[in-house]
């Protein structure tokens, strides 16, 4: 490896020669695969309703994927030890979390409803976490959800002549 700059590439004549061998696949546990909400896994969820929500996935392994990566719908494999899923549900507007779902094992949970504090568009977050340390990268899906139950937004505007 040779330091590149704004001068340049370092002459190789001038490098000192190091050798390694890698040992270690990197530390973050790889993320959940084959994501789903309610069976949809990319896009957008339109729910008819605002009922609890399942959400499932598949366990992905890093040290025993050192050969052959698994593809994204292949079926989940035992977990590293340790590793648990996380699951967060963010406002839509501006991301900000509303509920974290954590040390979850298996391959499914099933979001309460108490979940969407009354808001209508959210991102549903899923993660792999292991010793403190998550996935470099979680599955997002977004959830669309009918205004919550009440007078509403347009209250009144019917009234009159």
């Amino acid at each position: 490896v040779l330091p590149l700059a704004v001068g340049g590439a370092l002459d190789p004549s001038s490098a000192t020669l190091l050798n390694f061998t890698l040992g270690e696949r990197y530390y973050q546990p790889y993320r959940p695969a084959n994501v789903q909400l309610e069976g949809t896994a990319f896009g957008t969820y339109v729910s008819p309703d605002r009922d609890p929500k399942e959400v499932t996935w598949a366990n992905r392994y890093r040290q025993g994927e050192d050969a052959v990566i698994l593809a994204w719908d292949d079926a989940t494999v035992t977990p590293e030890p340790g590793q648990t899923t996380e699951i967060d549900v963010l406002r839509a507007s501006d991301r900000t979390v509303l509920q974290s779902y954590t040390g979850l094992t298996g391959t499914s949970y099933t979001i309460p409803y108490t979940a969407w504090q009354g808001e209508s568009e959210f991102i549903i977050q899923v993660w792999s976490e292991r010793d403190g340390y998550r996935s470099l990268q979680a599955h997002e899906i977004v959830m669309e959800m009918p205004s919550p139950p009440g007078w509403g937004a347009s209250y009144g505007s019917s009234w009159g002549a």
